[in-house]
């Protein structure tokens, strides 16, 4: 229904209007799963995920405007649809696991690789139009999953998604799985305790999976200070850099 309703307004440019709030806002969620189960069950070797003709992204982000939902409203609803899909694959792949069905349960994790690169949560721009954002979403995702999964049952997940999944997506990952969360309170508490070494090394390492997607916005911030901003924009500085450019999040 969703991709026929975009379809018409995109080749007419009318926009659509509901009855009631939460008509439009069951709507909204009903194509946003369509549009997520067709990104997960895409062939792992395609790049670009459609759906009618456009990209996966564009499509949301057009119905979101198509009916009149406001962005940030809409931004909410995909990264809530997102990070509970997140889940619903995590205890899957576990539960296919523990039954052996070890080859299964990559496949299950594969489909959060497909779904993270058609909406990846930490993008800043949705075609400019939806902000994306972890933080809350992945956080419950992370408190749900560690009522279900011991520590080494979601290091183990992490193990096999890593196997899978390329780069981009890890940090979202582990911050469903509760991994930086947990390395950044057991550092402190070893702190605490008085094992300062152990526990700094724990921090940072929690501290870098916690907030490594700041860095590219912080890269682009001392780039823009005078004088200091020179060293920050020389070549071989800036090629480091841009790599990382396009995973930049909002401050």
């Amino acid at each position: 229904m969703g991709e026929q309703l975009r379809r018409i307004c995109r080749t007419s440019g009318v926009q659509v209007s509901f009855d009631t709030t939460n008509t439009r806002d069951s709507f909204y969620r009903a194509s946003v799963d369509y549009v997520l189960k067709v990104c997960s069950s895409a062939p792992s070797y395609h790049n670009v995920i459609q759906i009618d003709g456009e990209d996966a992204q564009r499509f949301i982000a057009g119905l979101a405007e198509n009916i009149g939902l406001e962005n940030i409203r809409a931004a909410r609803m995909v990264s809530a649809a997102v990070a509970a899909r997140t889940r619903s694959c995590f205890l899957q792949a576990w539960a296919l696991e523990v039954q052996g069905k070890h080859s299964e349960a990559v496949l299950e994790l594969s489909k959060i690789c497909l779904v993270l690169r058609a909406f990846p949560l930490k993008n800043p721009h949705l075609y400019m139009r939806l902000s994306l954002f972890s933080g809350p979403e992945m956080e419950m995702v992370a408190r749900g999953l560690g009522k279900h999964l011991k520590v080494e049952q979601r290091e183990l997940l992490m193990d096999m998604y890593v196997s899978v999944c390329s780069e981009e997506s890890h940090r979202s990952a582990a911050d469903a799985l509760g991994l930086g969360t947990m390395s950044f309170g057991a550092g402190f508490f070893f702190v605490v305790i008085g094992w300062p070494i152990l526990g700094m090394i724990l921090e940072a390492y929690g501290f870098i999976v916690l907030f490594s997607g700041f860095w590219p916005t912080l890269a682009v911030f001392l780039q823009r200070i005078p004088i200091l901003g020179w060293v920050f924009q020389q070549p071989f500085v800036r090629s480091f850099m841009d790599r990382y450019r396009g995973r930049r999040v909002p401050v």
